[in-house]
């Protein structure tokens, strides 16, 4: 769009101009590339609409509340117990709670809906604030495309096994947060770049059972600290790679200043809930 709004302004000004044959020459090429652009977006106005009628096919429509949008170009349906989210760019964010944990602003459209499984499909780039709060999930899929995940995306939800992966860029705060736990598997890419702080946190509970660290050790491994996962660690496992470990300085020893001012109970329990593994 912003290619055709310049196009117009140049032919705008040449029109201002004495008309002569290079200002005529100049004038018909800008209107074929004009012409050529305006084609290109209706092509992909119509290729969007195609996509999404397609997507819509297998769609229940008889049940309400089973199929729509949840961004720009971002479309969700549910068949056969499986939340589906498809298409191009950023999801929706959605506003469910507010400070006093009541319900509020808008709420994620299939929060009414039942889904055991959801599968995000490749183009989608991020995981709207809140979309899944309360959500009962065996499984999720997040593809490479998705870069971030915002705000409190999984709170207060029951997830059995949560993998994020690797390309992703950001976790925001407190994506997993809430008052029980989270998940009973939560497979995490060590090299993620921004974890914020409390992107990990309960407020009554342990986030999971289980973590599994993948990937190579962080230079800094204050990220790792301040978002909370080693938090109430006597409650469950962390397991590493093995290869985080050397000759010089265990992962352990590293980790260890860290925690300067942790009691002795603590230590001892981190020491007990971390666990090296061989990477395949």
């Amino acid at each position: 769009m912003k290619k055709i709004q310049g196009l117009f302004k140049q032919l705008h000004a040449l029109l201002d101009e004495e008309m002569d044959l290079k200002t005529y020459q100049e004038f018909y090429i800008l209107a074929e590339r004009l012409l050529y652009h305006i084609n290109d977006q209706h092509r992909y106005a119509q290729q969007e609409w195609k996509e999404s009628v397609e997507f819509f096919q297998d769609a229940n429509i008889s049940i309400p509340f089973s199929f729509g949008q949840c961004g720009n170009h971002v479309y969700w349906k549910v068949v056969d117990r499986v939340l589906y989210i498809s298409g191009s760019g950023p999801m929706w964010d959605f506003e469910n709670i507010d400070v006093d944990f009541t319900k509020k602003g808008v709420s994620s459209p299939w929060q009414n809906t039942d889904y055991e499984v959801v599968m995000i499909g490749h183009g989608v780039t991020s995981i709207g604030s809140e979309s899944f709060n309360c959500a009962q999930i065996s499984n999720i899929i997040i593809p490479s495309s998705v870069k971030t995940i915002k705000t409190m995306a999984f709170f207060n939800a029951k997830i059995e096994t949560l993998i994020l992966p690797e390309t992703i860029e950001t976790l925001e705060e407190q994506i997993l947060s809430g008052f029980t736990r989270i998940a009973d598997t939560v497979i995490v890419s060590a090299n993620i770049v921004n974890i914020r702080p409390f992107a990990f946190f309960n407020r009554n509970d342990i986030v999971a059972n289980t973590i599994v660290l993948t990937g190579a050790l962080p230079l800094d491994l204050k990220p790792m600290v301040d978002s909370c996962l080693f938090d109430d660690v006597g409650r469950y496992k962390i397991y590493y790679p093995k290869e985080w470990d050397n000759a010089k300085e265990s992962f352990i020893e590293k980790l260890l200043p860290k925690f300067p001012d942790s009691d002795g109970t603590f230590l001892q329990n981190l020491k007990k809930a971390l666990i090296p593994y061989k990477m395949p």
